[in-house]
């Protein structure tokens, strides 16, 4: 994971989730992850619905990270629209 996932992974792990809301799961495996697997990468998917779910949660979040997930949201879904060029 990277210094920003592991950023918004943090985030999260602090959110109030409503029930049976679908983003619970991800986010208990995100958490999971960033503490037993610091050095393997996240798919690009796993990354965008990751950022996605900081704007989703934005109110219970940090407006300075709800803007970087923004942007990490932008950049890889420009990376994808791109053939997954250079970051």
């Amino acid at each position: 994971m990277t210094d920003t996932e592991l950023t918004f992974t943090n985030a999260l792990a602090r959110v109030k989730f409503p029930p049976r809301c679908s983003c619970l799961k991800f986010v208990d495996s995100m958490v999971w992850f960033s503490q037993t697997r610091r050095g393997k990468q996240l798919t690009p998917a796993q990354s965008k619905y990751l950022a996605s779910c900081v704007i989703r949660f934005q109110r219970q979040i940090n407006a300075n990270l709800v803007a970087s997930a923004r942007k990490e949201l932008e950049r890889l879904k420009a990376a994808e629209q791109g053939g997954g060029g250079a970051a």
